[in-house]
């Protein structure tokens, strides 16, 4: 074997461990326990959505936010899960509320569902979510958390945000 060959051999093993070291490999993942808590964020990129003025005071905007959870513990419960969030707002008289559905997708391709809502007071979004489903290993996902949301600007994708999310979850 020449020199460069071995050279990227050792490069492709490397970097083979790294990402098994960074996804918890198959043979280090431990199974989902039942039941637990969680926190941590959720950062977006948002696609700017669309608005429909309906009148001098009533809009209704709806778009998705997409990208990674974070656990804070750095393992376990949807870390690493990339999110997509649908979600639709209506401003109504200067008060701003917001819902829609959450799917997280983790690193083996199980889903889990959140339903969400919450209302603009201030800069971010506060409000509450629970846990309705999934697929694979979430199946029979259920329970509560709370959550705030906000934008922190704009790029050149579109506007950039993150969610902190807290709560509880348990499997059948």
């Amino acid at each position: 074997m020449k020199n460069h060959q071995k050279r990227r051999a050792a490069i492709t093993a490397s970097l083979l461990l790294g990402i098994a070291g960074i996804h918890g490999g198959a043979a280090l993942a431990e199974p989902l326990a039942k039941a637990g808590t969680y926190s941590g964020k959720f950062a977006f990129f948002d696609d700017n959505g669309s608005a429909t003025v309906i009148d001098k005071e009533r809009l209704i905007w709806h778009g998705i936010g997409q990208g990674p959870f974070f656990n804070d513990t750095g393992a376990g419960f949807l870390h690493l899960a990339i999110v997509a969030c649908p979600g639709r707002g209506l401003i109504d008289k200067g008060v701003l509320s917001f819902s829609g559905y959450c799917t997280a997708t983790d690193k083996d391709g199980d889903k889990a569902v959140m339903e969400w809502r919450c209302e603009r007071t201030s800069p971010r979004c506060v409000g509450t979510s629970e846990w309705i489903g999934g697929t694979g290993k979430y199946s029979g996902l259920k329970g509560r958390g709370s959550f705030d949301a906000g934008g922190l600007g704009q790029a050149t994708t579109g506007p950039v945000g993150y969610a902190n999310w807290k709560g509880e979850w348990t499997l059948p």
